[in-house]
C-alpha cells in the first residue's frame, strides 16, 4: 500500500468510527479464562484513539476473545496499528482473518460482528481487503482477502 492509500484509508477510520467511550469492563470479552482476563485487563478503559499500536501489536491475536461489542470498538485501533507496523504483516493478518471466516462455524461467529458495523465501516474493510489484494508485498494474504471481500460483500453468508 502506498502513502497515499493509508493516508485516505486512516481518515476514513477516523470518520466512520465515533470517538465513544470504551466498553465496559465486563462487555471486552465474553469470560474470565486467563487469556480473556489478560485481554479484558489490557484494554480495560482504552478509548480506541488511544490505544497504543504496543498494545494492540500485543494482542494481535486475539480479536476472536473480544464481544461483537468490543471487537466493533477496537476495530479501528487494529487498523491503524495495521498501517504502522508495516515491517511486520501480523496485524494486518489477524485483521483479514476476521473479515475473511473460512469455515460456516467460523462464519456463523465472524457475521456476528459484522453485523454490528455501519454501512460506511463495511465499505471500509472491503476497500482495506482491495487494497490488500493490490499490494504485492501482501501477496501472502491475497486469497484471504479475496475470501473476506466476498464475505463483506455478502457473497457468502
Amino acid at each position: 500500500m502506498n502513502e497515499e492509500t493509508i493516508a485516505s484509508l486512516k481518515q476514513r477510520t477516523l470518520e466512520a468510527f465515533p470517538q465513544v467511550p470504551p466498553p465496559n469492563f465486563e462487555e471486552i470479552t465474553f469470560h474470565g479464562c486467563e487469556e480473556c482476563d489478560g485481554v479484558r485487563n489490557d484494554f480495560k478503559d482504552v478509548a480506541w484513539w488511544m490505544a497504543s499500536d504496543k498494545l494492540v501489536y500485543a494482542n494481535f491475536g486475539q480479536l476472536p476473545l473480544f464481544t461483537p461489542k468490543a471487537y466493533h470498538y477496537y476495530l479501528p485501533a487494529y487498523i491503524f496499528c495495521s498501517f504502522v507496523q508495516r515491517d511486520h504483516d501480523t496485524v494486518i493478518e489477524y485483521l483479514i482473518y476476521s473479515w475473511s471466516p473460512s469455515s460456516d462455524s467460523s462464519k456463523a461467529f465472524w457475521a456476528q460482528r459484522r453485523a454490528i458495523l455501519t454501512d460506511e465501516q463495511k465499505e471500509l474493510v472491503r476497500d482495506i481487503l482491495r487494497a490488500v489484494i493490490e499490494d504485492e508485498s501482501l501477496v501472502y494474504h491475497h486469497k484471504d482477502a479475496e475470501r473476506g471481500l466476498r464475505f463483506y460483500s455478502g457473497k457468502e453468508a
